[in-house]
């Protein structure tokens, strides 16, 4: 488990297993990438517009195989619901990057990340969490029944005043 903030908002990153690493291209499990059967989840002490997902290590192989990442809403094991997938665009060469930066527009507090079933044909399909663009913050609701409740207590006080 990790913790950390960012613009004023907390968030929390934990994985399918404690072995949660860092490389140089993003967060990764054990072996410092995402894979089959493993997930990564990103949770906000607040809801947060995710509006950006970017990925290393996510390739296409010559052959059209190409590795995938999915994101969800939520955080195992209670459950959680798909949102979108996202598949590589950059063919895999000795010492690429795979990067692919995916607009989304979700809203939400917890959002997890898992390999896909794709591979790109080279290796075992997986990649690194790279980065999460946030929007605009949500703004936390003021109950409509507080303004109500505000004016008539300051209507009461003015009668009374009157009287």
């Amino acid at each position: 488990m990790a913790t950390g903030s960012v613009s004023g908002v907390n968030f929390t990153l934990t994985g399918s297993s404690n072995r949660l690493t860092y490389q140089d291209d993003g967060v990764g499990l054990g072996d410092d990438e995402i894979g089959r059967r493993e997930y990564v989840t990103v949770t906000f002490d607040r809801d947060v517009r995710l509006t950006g997902v970017s990925f290393m290590d996510l390739f296409r192989s010559r052959d059209g195989n190409a590795e995938s990442a999915s994101l969800y809403s939520g955080a195992p094991p209670t459950g959680t619901n798909f949102l979108d997938s996202f598949e590589a665009v950059e063919f895999y060469r000795p010492g690429g990057a795979g990067a692919g930066m995916f607009a989304v527009d979700f809203t939400g507090r917890s959002f997890t990340f898992d390999a896909g079933a794709g591979n790109d044909g080279v290796g075992v399909g997986d990649f690194a969490l790279a980065g999460l663009q946030l929007g605009d913050l949500v703004p936390v609701p003021v109950p409509a029944g507080a303004l109500l409740l505000g004016t008539a207590l300051l209507g009461f006080r003015l009668t009374r005043r009157k009287a």
